[in-house]
């Protein structure tokens, strides 16, 4: 009998080896799962934030108005491609200086293209 007593030891109340609360198996899986959970809310919670913010400061725009866009400028570049023909055709018939309309065709083309520049992306950071 006197093997089964617990030698005090000061200050610890003499609990017993083993005792106490056991954890169980479920509810720790349970609580890892949970915390895991939470933990993926919180990233995404800060994702979205971080695309709020971006919109607000014009850094983020919508695929629908960057389509519109693009879509603005290609047309406006087109248009001025097409019309070169149109505008010059009288001008290069009389022109004999094979550099004069090579000058003049550059220009229009940088002309052309500068409609993709002034697209306004400027508005949206770019």
């Amino acid at each position: 009998m006197a093997d089964d007593l617990v030698p005090f030891v000061s200050g610890r109340g003499g609990a017993r080896p083993g005792a106490g609360r056991k954890p169980n198996a479920e509810k720790t899986d349970a609580y890892l799962l949970f915390a895991k959970a939470k933990a993926q809310k919180e990233v995404l919670a800060a994702k979205r934030a971080d695309l709020e913010l971006k919109q607000i400061s014009g850094a983020l725009i919508s695929v629908d108005e960057l389509i519109r866009v693009v879509d603005q400028a290609a047309r406006a570049c087109k248009e001025h491609l097409l019309g070169i023909p149109g505008r010059y055709a009288d001008v290069f018939a009389a022109e004999s200086d094979a550099r004069k309309i090579e000058r003049v065709l550059d220009q229009e083309i940088r002309e052309a293209l500068q409609h993709i520049v002034d697209a306004g992306f400027h508005d949206y950071g770019g």
